[in-house]
């Protein structure tokens, strides 16, 4: 952009703002035209109400009629029909909304901003969303002559109280960024200009996805700390003991997982399995103290460690400002029973988010995708409307009202070990494949290595392995190993290659739909990366696709989890009355096609029969 082009662009926002920077907000009222606020829900309102507090004739519009009249009445705030009514009276328009599709709408929509937006508007967008929408809009925005900024929040709800949230701020100018602190300053304490339109959100996303591993680990920590019975000997183990069938205790040295890497592991947490044994020193985990006898519990006061920790080198905010365990601290969720605050729904949203750009710029993230996982595996549990520090209540398999109690449940912690323990027909790591043949079953488990394509097209042409879902993810994954060992010197190489090959995987199984429509996917991703992102290297776009081939597997694993989750819940609701089944259990006869032991043994009639079991509702 032209300097002349850049300075009239600048001159109507450098009218309403520059005039009143140097003016004391607290004793100065500001008469510039109106600042609007779109989004007035846990974070948007107290942002309101601190521009209004600062002086600001402040206008809101919200989805919810609730959320707007609240902050009418309580605020100091006026209600507007419609993003395109706010922008009518106002040139500084705050956005805070849930995802990148609301973004769009309220921008761009029938009775969006743009509708009525005038020369020199400033939009703040403190959504969290994708990068590539941040600079769409910005790019929309500038053929109306308006200023587009992304500008996440870190702080959660006691920073948006409190007017000290951290605004990370994407901007193209740095005289658009000077002019708009005046008004950032109002909502929050830190303001950073990370760098041009869509930083802000790249490094939002990265925070946020270092504030879910930290919660997750917080939440661990103080479980582990604060145990405080002897496991298998109180009363109340003692009263379950009648009722609870023993597992048997593997050596960890035998367990096999299907990692890609360790993130993998996530999605066993989506419903844990119940296998039976004669023998063992594990209880049921699933109704009460579910340690071996005899373990004694660390027996730490919350309260104490929670001080302890945030003085220590493990402090972190999760431990030392909005801890997850409920009596530590006041005025945080886990002290009104996780209600508002940083929704699980959204975190699980952000966690989504930084996976797609882990994917594409080739990062390893673990700890990331674990993290996404299982906040997924949250959502399914009806916990989605929850405060995310609720992973403390989720992993001990406790619901967020339950108090807290001596006898405590190990819940999912222990779940996920015996979940590795299971049997998985699709094992894959780093580019090593093994996949169960299950012509050979019941008899035996025997395992067949894939090394090549010709590997994956032979054992799907044998029906060695079986299931739609499963047939795509195998033949994709024999491309990811055998993309281990090539490389390219151009993008035509690449693409052509992988062409022949999948086209090739195909003719193993024409009926197979998914096994098609899944590699046609794949051809045009690479088609479009090779287009659109002509930075990236033949390397970078060969990493790229095995990225996207191993998500498969563990989009798959929590998919098949739930299904089978939501059918045995569909089945205990069916009987809710039959307290003869509800008590002794279901007996359960199905024809189940050996393919759903595919990516875990989580196919649907599998999927019933672990989790019916696994909350002791299976007599047979």
């Amino acid at each position: 952009m032209s300097a002349s082009a850049t300075l009239n662009r600048l001159r109507p926002l450098r009218r309403t703002l520059l005039s009143v920077a140097h003016q004391s907000s607290s004793t100065v009222r500001l008469r510039s035209s109106g600042v609007g606020v779109i989004g007035v829900g846990n974070m948007g309102r107290p942002m309101a109400k601190n521009l209004a507090a600062a002086g600001h004739n402040v206008f809101v519009y919200d989805a919810n009629p609730e959320n707007m009249s609240l902050s009418e009445e309580q605020d100091g705030t006026r209600m507007k029909p419609s993003p395109a009514e706010i922008a009518k009276c106002c040139d500084r328009i705050v956005t805070m909304l849930p995802t990148a599709s609301h973004v769009v709408e309220v921008l761009t929509g029938e009775n969006g901003v743009f509708k009525n937006i005038r020369p020199g508007t400033l939009i703040l967008d403190s959504s969290t969303i994708d990068p590539t929408t941040s600079k769409k809009m910005a790019a929309a925005a500038e053929t109306k002559s308006a200023v587009f900024m992304d500008a996440p929040v870190s702080g959660g709800v006691p920073g948006a109280v409190n007017a000290t949230l951290t605004f990370m701020v994407g901007a193209n100018d740095e005289k658009e960024f000077e002019a708009a602190k005046v008004l950032l300053k109002a909502m929050g304490k830190n303001i950073v200009r990370c760098g041009p339109v869509g930083s802000g959100q790249i490094v939002k996303i990265v925070n946020n996805m270092l504030l879910a591993v930290q919660m997750i680990g917080t939440a661990e920590a103080m479980n582990m700390g604060i145990r405080n019975c002897e496991r298998g000997s109180s009363a109340s183990c003692q009263a379950e003991g009648d009722r609870k069938r023993t597992m048997q205790n593997e050596p960890m040295s035998q367990v096999q997982t299907c990692s890609l890497t360790p993130c993998i592991l996530a999605p066993c947490i989506a419903g844990a399995i119940a296998r039976i044994a004669e023998e063992g020193t594990f209880e049921r985990p699933y109704d009460g103290c579910s340690i071996p006898k005899g373990t004694i519990g660390l027996g730490m006061n919350a309260k104490a460690l929670q001080e302890i920790l945030s003085t220590s080198t493990s402090r972190c905010w999760s431990m030392d400002t909005y801890n997850p365990v409920p009596g530590t601290l006041e005025g945080v969720p886990s002290a009104n029973q996780y209600q508002r605050g940083f929704l699980v729904q959204l975190i699980t949203k952000d966690l989504g988010l930084a996976q797609d750009a882990a994917t594409t710029s080739a990062s390893p993230t673990p700890m990331g995708s674990l993290a996404h996982q299982i906040f997924r595996t949250m959502m399914e549990h009806g916990l989605a409307e929850k405060d995310f520090s609720v992973v403390y209540k989720f992993l001990k398999g406790q619901k967020p009202e339950d108090p807290e109690a001596d006898d405590f449940s190990t819940g999912y912690l222990l779940r996920l070990i015996l979940e590795i323990m299971t049997l998985e027909a699709i094992k894959y790591n780093n580019g090593k494949l093994r996949i169960l043949d299950q012509l050979r079953l019941p008899e035996e488990s025997v395992f067949i290595e894939i090394e090549t394509v010709e590997d994956g097209w032979t054992v799907i042409n044998k029906m060695q392995v079986r299931g739609a879902p499963a047939i795509a993810i195998v033949g994709c994954l024999s491309l990811a190993v055998e993309l281990h060992t090539v490389s390219f010197q151009t993008h035509y190489d690449l693409l052509s290659w992988v062409t022949e090959k999948v086209d090739y995987l195909v003719t193993s199984r024409p009926t197979a739909v998914n096994l098609a429509k899944t590699v046609s996917n794949l051809k045009r991703k690479i088609a479009k990366w090779i287009e659109e992102e002509s930075e990236l290297d033949p390397e970078d776009i060969r990493r790229k696709v095995i990225y996207t081939i191993e998500d498969m597997l563990a989009s798959d694993l929590a998919d098949n989890q739930a299904i089978g989750m939501h059918g045995a819940e569909a089945i205990l609701k069916y009987y809710t009355e039959d307290t003869v089944l509800i008590n002794d259990g279901f007996r359960i006869l199905t024809h189940c096609n050996t393919g759903s032991l595919a990516t875990s043994g989580y196919g649907t009639a599998l999927g019933i029969i672990r989790r019916l079991s696994e909350i002791n509702r299976l007599s047979e």
